[in-house]
């Protein structure tokens, strides 16, 4: 089990950071630098990040593991990734212990917690470092169902595990229910006022964890949790919508997706076999009542507790109806279930071996498949691009993200117009795309256009630094003054910055028209000062086929060109360095492969996104 698990995930190390991970790992002081124990207690889970998330979530014991992660790694995310491999397969031989526990013989629990742990679907909690809040939280659930037992010991244990659970993320509530359920079924024979009594006394080191849990998430970001905005008629069809789609998913290992359905839009299909999907839980549940066998009703009871949250029944900043790492806990929980019955139904024939050994394979090939995704930034967004309706802009959104930072501004601009098409009514950052890409092709006008169709009360400070930048850009100083003045009376960092660099960037403006062709390196070095690309690079490729041309010159000129995404200008110059210098300095030579490479991987998935 540990060995295929590994084999299937171990791709998952030569990934990078990706999405949220920048906004969670890198440039966090806290995570940087470190800090005492107590001050990873008092701030959010999302900090220096603004909108609905920023104050909803509180998960400290993640954000303590991040940063125990960049001690002993620094920025390689290579270790981050093996702390998630180790997690998840800590969690395969947990869910093993806990079968075992139950009954389930040796062979069959080894089967079920390695068909487990290699659901395709779990890749995005395993796989992807931010996805380690599922992962640590079902560490300490599971941790705590098996160390739950008669004596006190084992419960305070047991409580200090569930508290852990709660610090890594909210789903950990499920285990209250759990273990209370895990009582009660050992009281059966009891009555039914000595029963409540009970389990209300032997919960009670559950009771206080909670209680502590409660006292420290108050005491750092309050209770509340961001409202989504849905009114109660659209909040019950979201939540019927959302059964069906989470059901088809489980039905669905094989297929998973990064982004699923948006929130806010139903599909009245989905509403109605959602209706009939709970009544029938409900109608199961009411025939079998008292007939459950111990690990059949605390695995239902923690699988509907981790899951419930998630259906929208209380508000919820997500933009997405549904997502995979979501089911990390709940699948946990239904192997636990089902395990006796797969176990006796084992017993009773062959061949059955042989097809649970198939799915296990095929499994671990989906599993493989999916981390090798999540393990590649481009692939990852480009796959998200093709896979998700356009009701939501986030997959292009960041796929135009990957086209810029690869100088690829043509095609990003085109992504973004396509975009700017999607049924998603959150198009701010689509139109900042559009913006910066009109911007680097030297479209200005278009690009002050596109900035103008954003909410500007909403997004007033940015798009009023954007808009000066632009207006730097074409020579209107005083204008970009106004604008980046009261910005920087903020306390906007990047608007000081600007404003102190405006009489040099005026300067260089008003000196570039007069500079004939003939002073190539005059124009490049002014061109580079300003930004302009559309300049700066044709006036670089003149400057170096002066016979006389410094190793400076050709330097400077290749870092330029490195950052502009231009293959071709960038494959000349190194030419032209190696022909009048030779090799190019170890350093610089790293830093051109790996552009041209991430420039020529990026045209090469061109013709799959009709480019």
């Amino acid at each position: 089990m540990i060995v295929a698990v590994a084999l299937a995930y171990v791709q998952a190390l030569g990934g990078g950071f990706l999405w949220d991970d920048l906004l969670l790992i890198t440039d966090v002081p806290i995570v940087e630098r470190g800090a005492p124990l107590a001050e990873y207690l008092r701030h959010p889970f999302w900090m220096g990040v603004s909108g609905p998330t920023s104050n909803s979530y509180y998960r400290p014991l993640v954000t303590l593991s991040f940063a125990l992660d960049h001690k002993l790694h620094g920025d390689n995310p290579a270790g981050f990734h093996l702390t998630n491999l180790l997690l998840h397969e800590l969690n395969a031989l947990l869910l093993l212990a806990l079968l075992r526990r139950f009954g389930v013989r040796p062979l069959v629990a080894a089967a079920l917690a390695s068909a487990w742990a290699l659901l395709p679907r779990l890749a995005e909690a395993a796989a992807w470092v931010s996805g380690r809040t599922d992962v640590i939280a079902t560490v300490f659930v599971l941790g705590a169902l098996l160390a739950w037992g008669d004596s006190p010991l084992r419960r305070a244990g047991a409580g200090l595990l569930v508290l852990a659970g709660l610090l890594a993320k909210e789903s950990a509530l499920a285990v209250v229910l759990a273990i209370a359920v895990f009582e009660w079924q050992r009281g059966a024979g009891t009555s039914r006022s000595v029963r409540w009594r009970s389990v209300a006394w032997r919960l009670a080191p559950v009771a206080l964890a909670l209680s502590t849990y409660v006292w420290l998430r108050r005491s750092a970001i309050g209770l509340h949790t961001s409202a989504d905005g849905l009114a109660a008629g659209l909040r019950a069809a979201t939540v019927f919508d959302t059964v069906t789609m989470y059901s088809l998913m489980l039905l669905d290992p094989l297929r998973p997706r990064a982004l699923i359905g948006r929130l806010g839009l139903v599909r009245p299909w989905g509403v109605v076999a959602g209706m009939v999907i709970v009544c029938a839980c409900v109608f199961l549940a009411l025939r079998k009542r008292g007939r459950w066998n111990e690990a059949t009703a605390i695995g239902l009871a923690l699988a509907l507790a981790a899951i419930l949250p998630v259906l929208h029944v209380i508000p919820v900043p997500l933009r997405v109806i549904a997502a995979d790492r979501f089911l990390y806990l709940p699948t946990a929980g239904l192997a636990l279930a089902f395990g006796p019955q797969f176990d006796a139904w084992l017993s009773l024939r062959r061949p059955p071996w042989v097809a649970t050994a198939c799915v296990v394979l095929v499994l671990g090939i989906g599993a493989s498949r999916r981390v090798g995704v999540w393990s590649d930034e481009l692939e990852f967004w480009v796959q998200t691009y093709l896979e998700t309706p356009p009701i939501n802009c986030s997959g292009a959104t960041n796929l135009i993200g990957v086209f810029f930072r690869a100088g690829q501004y043509a095609d990003a601009l085109e992504l973004s117009k396509r975009e700017l098409g999607y049924d998603d009514p959150e198009k701010r950052e689509t139109h900042f795309n559009a913006a910066l890409c009109l911007a680097r092709l030297g479209r200005t006008a278009e690009a002050l256009e596109q900035l103008r169709l954003l909410d500007t009360k909403k997004h007033k400070d940015d798009v009023a630094l954007q808009i000066a930048i632009i207006e730097i850009q074409s020579g209107q100083g005083s204008r970009a003054r106004a604008l980046l003045e009261p910005l920087a009376r903020s306390g906007q960092r990047a608007a000081r910055t600007l404003i102190a660099r405006l009489p040099d960037l005026e300067r260089a403006f008003a000196a570039l028209p007069g500079v004939p062709e003939t002073e190539a390196a005059e124009r490049a070095h002014l061109a580079t000062f300003l930004g302009e690309d559309a300049i700066a690079v044709p006036a670089w490729l003149e400057t170096v086929k002066d016979p006389n041309v410094t190793r400076s010159t050709l330097q400077e000129a290749l870092s330029y060109l490195v950052r502009t995404g231009d293959r071709d200008a960038i494959a000349a110059v190194a030419r032209r360095y190696s022909a009048r210098f030779g090799a190019l300095e170890p350093k610089l030579a790293s830093i051109v492969s790996v552009r041209l490479d991430e420039i020529e991987r990026v045209q090469a998935v061109r013709p799959r996104l009709g480019l």
